[in-house]
């Protein structure tokens, strides 16, 4: 006999549900779903915002100090040893998984990144920052070029995609040939500066999101700052910056 109907007892009569009460879950599901890609996409605006904030006003502050002091290595060289100490000072975030994978980073990344942070510089020393601004668009057409190479990933491109990225070939030739301050030198080190951009980007991509190193940001920030400063300290001397650190200290006594 069926448990319900067993001897002494009384049959259980099953109250069907509300029909909100079967469909709440869904709802709320929905709805939490909803919050988290909302929330997701304003953290990539607020950070792409903050980022170009930065960008810009790293930029503007770098031309102010090259036109009272012309050592761009140098400049280069004091921000990487002031941002390598204040991530020692406080190394409470840094996480390094294996040695391997800080090799895997230290003997790519960093140098691509010297190349970055120096060639900029140096095309600020030569152009203004408008130039560089607007040159700078060109780099998806780079990016686009060698992608899928270094990263290992299938780029898709469509109709738009190229149109949009004519046009944007079109302004950067309609600036360039209108730019009085524009100079063979900036355009050379602008389109170094480029390149290399470009492919420290893609590293750092593959290296994070498609073959991962065991090395939290702030790690890899640390080892591009500290790095870098081996091939800074030739090109340091290279160029003859050495004997002129006397402009410093007499800067610092100006301004004091």
């Amino acid at each position: 006999a069926s448990e319900n109907f067993a001897p002494g007892r009384v049959p259980v009569q099953r109250t069907p549900l509300p029909p909100w009460r079967s469909v709440a879950p869904s709802v709320l599901a929905l709805v939490a779903s909803t919050m988290a890609r909302a929330t997701a996409a304003a953290a990539l605006v607020l950070s792409c915002v903050f980022f170009m904030a930065c960008s810009a006003g790293m930029m503007i502050i770098n031309k102010m100090v090259l036109r009272a002091v012309h050592l761009p290595i140098t400049v280069v060289m004091i921000q990487m040893a002031f941002t390598a100490g204040i991530l020692c000072v406080a190394p409470c975030g840094l996480h390094f998984g294996s040695l391997q994978h800080v090799i895997r980073w230290s003997v790519t990344v960093p140098w691509l990144f010297t190349a970055m942070l120096t060639s900029s510089m140096l095309a600020l020393r030569h152009s203004s920052m408008g130039a560089i601004v607007v040159l700078r668009n060109v780099a998806p057409l780079v990016s686009m070029a060698i992608e899928g190479v270094i990263t290992g990933e299938r780029i898709e491109v469509d109709g738009a995609t190229i149109l949009s990225l004519l046009l944007i070939l079109g302004g950067v030739g309609l600036y360039v040939s209108n730019d009085v301050a524009f100079s063979p030198t900036g355009v050379a080190w602008m389109a170094f500066n480029m390149t290399a951009g470009v492919l420290e980007r893609l590293l750092q991509r593959r290296m994070i999101a498609v073959e991962p190193v065991d090395i939290n940001k702030t790690g890899l920030m640390l080892l591009n700052n500290v790095v870098s400063l081996l091939p800074m300290s030739v090109l340091v001397y290279c160029t003859g910056e050495v004997p002129q650190w006397r402009l410093l200290a007499r800067l610092s006594t100006a301004d004091g």
